[in-house]
């Protein structure tokens, strides 16, 4: 038996087939180049700063947090307008940079930022506003990580409270089954729609009865609604005396 704690992956290796191998399907040379600049400039230094100044609710190594950060990067670009990318853009900033740039940002924020408590949520946004201003211009209002990215339209950051869309009250439906849509609701919503149908498992963590299986379910039926039933719901329910016999059966 052979045990290895983590440290030993090299997430270098990580970043690299994922630019080798899933990267080159969608991105053209020079996209991959621009993206990979960025890459060996600041992930590194972002690593470090998550491994020393921050404290996470879950225990990530670097590995984790580099393949999370492909996924949604990934995720992100596979969406993207081809018009957005066009390397016709000669101008001094052309907009296919931003739109990269924009992007990796956004997977930095949400691989290494989301697994935060809330006393290294300020400090990580200290560092990002501070140390990374020259990767792409972040909204000054509220902390980074209150902002997802417009990947439907235009690649730009959006709180999440301007993605929040309230529904019509059923009359017909007990009160107790209403839910009234918030920033966390969005957020959800938003990475399920974009991992799911590319079956990347997501992690929801929090305090007993805040309403995290509520907000999920809610979340998958409204990705399965925009995806015409795409997903088949199958619900199962864990608690301190869950174990592997109970779970079979």
């Amino acid at each position: 038996v052979y045990f290895n704690e983590g440290t030993d992956f090299e997430w270098q290796w990580v970043l690299a087939a994922f630019f080798r191998h899933r990267l080159a399907r969608i991105l053209d040379p020079a996209h991959m180049e621009y993206l990979g600049d960025l890459g060996d400039i600041w992930l590194p230094k972002v690593l470090d700063f998550v491994a020393t100044s921050t404290n996470s609710l879950i225990r990530s190594l670097p590995v984790q947090m580099i393949q999370h950060f492909c996924d949604l990067v990934e995720a992100a670009l596979l969406r993207a307008p081809r018009k957005l990318l066009s390397l016709d853009d000669t101008s001094h900033n052309p907009r296919w940079k931003e739109v990269l740039s924009n992007t990796f940002m956004f997977g930095v924020l949400w691989a290494c930022g989301s697994n935060l408590d809330h006393s290294s949520a300020d400090n990580f946004d200290n560092f990002v506003r501070n140390e990374m201003e020259t990767v792409c211009i972040l909204p000054p209002m509220g902390l980074v990580c209150d902002y997802g990215l417009d990947i439907e339209e235009t690649f730009r950051f959006v709180l999440w409270e301007d993605r929040v869309r309230y529904p019509e009250i059923d009359p017909g439906q007990p009160f107790f089954s209403q839910i009234v849509p918030t920033p966390d609701f969005a957020k959800l919503t938003f990475f399920a729609s974009i991992h799911l149908p590319r079956k990347t498992p997501i992690l929801v963590s929090g305090e007993g009865g805040i309403g995290k299986t509520t907000l999920l379910l809610q979340a998958l039926k409204a990705v399965n609604k925009e995806t015409q039933n795409s997903l088949q719901l199958a619900t199962v329910q864990f608690s301190g005396r869950s174990n592997a016999g109970r779970t079979q059966d």
